[in-house]
């Protein structure tokens, strides 16, 4: 029970402190320099905590004439997760002018002064 008690007490006296410092960055007037900058990122942080985040609400409107509209997120995802698997077998990997490895998917894709020193990935 001693020691509920001492860890009730320090806890109330840390939220205490806090809450002070909390306050004197809030009502604290004449601040200059690194205060000054501590306060303004005070202020910032808790309007972004405790602000209720705001919902984006999509926009039914047409694009303008002559403009495409942008593709949505969702598109995007299940374009991606159609897209054709790459065949690791089929994959070829090369060295070029500046000896740093480079990948293509077929040999097509390997500029021809690369392809005799092209290998083939292995599974």
């Amino acid at each position: 029970m001693k020691k509920l008690a001492k860890f009730l007490f320090w806890l109330s006296l840390f939220l205490l402190v806090l809450l002070a410092a909390d306050q004197l960055l809030l009502r604290a007037t004449g601040l200059s320099g690194f205060w000054l900058d501590v306060q303004r990122f005070h202020h910032g942080f808790r309007q972004r905590l405790f602000e209720a985040p705001q919902r984006v609400t999509p926009n039914p409107a047409a694009p303008p004439a002559g403009r495409p509209s942008a593709p949505t997120i969702e598109t995007l995802i299940e374009t991606r997760s159609q897209a054709p698997a790459v065949d690791a077998s089929m994959r070829y990997l090369y060295l070029n002018e500046e000896n740093s490895i480079e990948f293509a998917s077929s040999l097509e894709e390997i500029p021809p002064r690369y392809r005799a020193t092209a290998q083939r990935l292995k599974e």
